[in-house]
């Protein structure tokens, strides 16, 4: 039954899961275990949590890993969610958990969109005359880069 077949239950909270990568990794893709706490409720009479029809329950906390692949070419801010692996409430069906990806600064490129821009000061001279110069690529290739 969909979100419409009126007989879904409502979901759980979900959680929120920052992952800092380097530039190389979004470009390239990597996996990354993440470590999530999950919160489920067990029946306890004597539990601290009470839902509407009286029922008791306790919180049990648990901590899990989740192997986030990361596809090659990830933007910043991505989000990958994890259905069903959040919180589990009672009476609910579990919340996810939204893995988001963080780009850190980059000390040679900047990303912009799906472009990468390499800033590289050159003399009078180089302008005028042309430039010859290499650098090593997000993949680790060499790209040569001349002008005459």
């Amino acid at each position: 039954e969909g979100a419409s077949g009126g007989g879904s239950k409502p979901k759980g909270r979900s959680s929120m899961v920052r992952v800092r990568l380097t530039l190389e990794e979004m470009y390239n893709g990597k996996k990354v275990v993440v470590p999530v706490d999950a919160d489920t409720f067990e029946p306890d009479p004597r539990g601290s949590v009470m839902t509407p029809d009286g029922r008791r329950f306790r919180k049990v906390s648990t901590r899990k890993r989740l192997e986030v692949h990361v596809p090659p070419g990830a933007r910043n801010g991505q989000r990958i969610t994890f259905d069903g692996e959040g919180d589990k409430m009672p009476g609910m069906d579990p919340g996810d958990v939204v893995v988001v990806l963080q780009q850190q600064k980059h000390s040679v490129f900047e990303r912009k969109g799906a472009d990468l821009i390499l800033q590289k000061e050159i003399s009078l001279c180089e302008a005028l005359t042309g430039v010859d110069f290499t650098f090593t690529h997000l993949d680790g290739s060499r790209v040569r880069i001349r002008s005459k």
